[in-house]
């Protein structure tokens, strides 16, 4: 259990680029707090993950570092992301889009071709 625990422990690590929180300019605090968050939860294994715009309070390239992070998790552990968004750029790199307006389902389509985050622009 120990060993598992390290071993989850150091992965995460090496997903969060943040070493040291106080040589971070002040305008990060924001990004830290998300990755902290993004860290503890994935650390919990869970069989789902609700994210409500995931990147909406970050900069681009921590959303991107987030989104990278949440779909490689994904395609490792078989673990289902759902990603509530506005950006409809993020719909390349979902498995199934559900559109919804006015609270009611438009739409369901499964995305046939993924694309990774890294080639996603917005």
């Amino acid at each position: 259990m120990v060993e598992t625990a390290t071993k989850k422990g150091k992965a995460l690590q090496r997903a969060f680029p943040f070493q040291n929180a106080a040589m971070l300019r002040p305008a990060t605090v924001c990004d830290i707090q998300a990755c902290v968050l993004f860290a503890f939860t994935l650390a919990k294994n869970p069989k789902l993950l609700l994210c409500d715009e995931p990147t909406g309070a970050l900069d681009y390239v921590t959303g991107k570092n987030i989104l990278k992070l949440l779909q490689d998790t994904c395609r490792r552990t078989g673990m289902t992301v759902v990603i509530i968004t506005h950006n409809s750029a993020l719909t390349a790199m979902a498995d199934r889009v559900i559109s919804i307006k006015s609270g009611t389902i438009q739409s369901v389509r499964k995305n046939e071709h993924v694309t990774p985050v890294e080639e996603i622009e917005w």
